[in-house]
This record gives C-alpha cells, structure tokens and sequence, in this order.
C-alpha cells in the first residue's frame, strides 16, 4: 500500500532487496492460520515466492508469524515444503506461557520446525515510548473515545514521529531485553522486534 502510494519509497525498497539489506517473503502477506484454509496458506507462500522472482531475490526462509493466535500442527509440513525450516512468532503457546520459548514444533507426519517464541517484554517499543518530541503523547491510543486516525496511525503521523525517536534510549531497551531474556534460549539466538504484536 505504501509503496502504491510513494513511488519513491518503492525505489527505495527495491533498492535494499537488490543490495541483499532487506529480506522478504516468504509470504505474500500475513494471514491468520486459522481463518484460511489449508489452500489458501499454500497459496499464500506460492505468491510470496513468486513476488520474491519478479524482484530477483529469494524468499526468507523463516516461517515469520507473529500475530497469529495458534498453529495448526500441519504447519511444518507445509512450511517445510517450501524449504522452510524455521518458525518465529509471537503467539499461540498459552498454554505454557513465557516459559517456553525454543523447541522442536513437529508435525503429525513427522515434518520439523526450529521454532522460537518472541518476548514481549524483550521487544523494544521505537513508537509508544522512545522519542522525545515535545507534545508528543507517550501512547498510541487505538480504539478509545475521541480516536482520531489523522493524528495518530497514519503513514505521515509515524513517519514524523520516527524522527524523533530516542536512538540511546532504543540502544539501552535493546540491550536489556536480550540480557534479561537470554536464559529462555539454549541456542544461544534471542529474536527481538521493533513494536509490540507486529
């Protein structure tokens, strides 16, 4: 949508696959694995991979689903079909809730993921609590009385925010979340991401 709407941007974007700085894919876009079906999630990761040919790049190969709210557990049969062997996500394990984070997610026929959780309280918020704009609120209210979407989450609203965003302030959350998150992965790998759910 952005890239429809700013030609430029999407110089840009096509810019940093070319240079190998950003990787996509390999999705064509989020989904809910619940709400498809079984089809729909194969044709999901065919499209992403087509994109990812028209631009010259190979898809990501990492399972990356963060807002999901549960897998289902043919999900590394599927995933691995397309040479993926890796899931991230961020939730979905309520049943053991923060202790597990790193584990083997194995699939009814015996297809594999190396699959990790990512913490919540390891992310770094760039948005809701790093920037120090004068009048700037320190939230992002959503669906709360007197919402307007013009001054909150728009594309500019965030775009102007984000030159305001405090870098050391980042820097010491970032360092801090993998510090105090590390014992939860054996490997050794502690997945951060920037915001909360997405």
């Amino acid at each position: 949508y952005i890239m429809e709407r700013d030609r430029s941007l999407a110089e840009k974007v096509k810019r940093l696959i070319a240079d190998g700085k950003l990787k996509i894919g390999p999705f064509y876009t989020q989904f809910d694995e619940f709400l498809p079906s079984g089809e729909n999630i194969i044709k999901n990761c065919l499209w992403g991979d087509r994109k990812c040919r028209e631009l010259n790049t190979e898809a990501m190969k990492a399972g990356y689903l963060l807002d999901n709210f549960g897998h289902p557990a043919q999900l590394p049969q599927v995933l691995n079909n397309f040479n993926i062997k890796s899931l991230f996500f961020s939730r979905g394990m309520c049943e053991v809730g923060d202790n597990v984070k790193e584990f083997v997610f194995r699939a009814p026929d015996g297809s594999d993921l190396a699959a990790q959780s990512f913490s919540y309280s390891a992310s770094f918020k760039i948005y809701e609590n790093n920037h120090s704009r004068p009048g700037m609120p320190n939230y992002l209210p959503y669906y709360n009385e007197g919402f307007r979407p013009q001054e909150y989450l728009t594309y500019e609203y965030l775009t102007d925010l984000s030159k305001h965003v405090d870098h050391e302030g980042i820097a010491r959350q970032f360092i801090e979340g993998v510090k105090s998150n590390a014992h939860f992965y054996p490997s050794g790998i502690v997945p951060l991401f920037v915001g909360a759910d997405h």
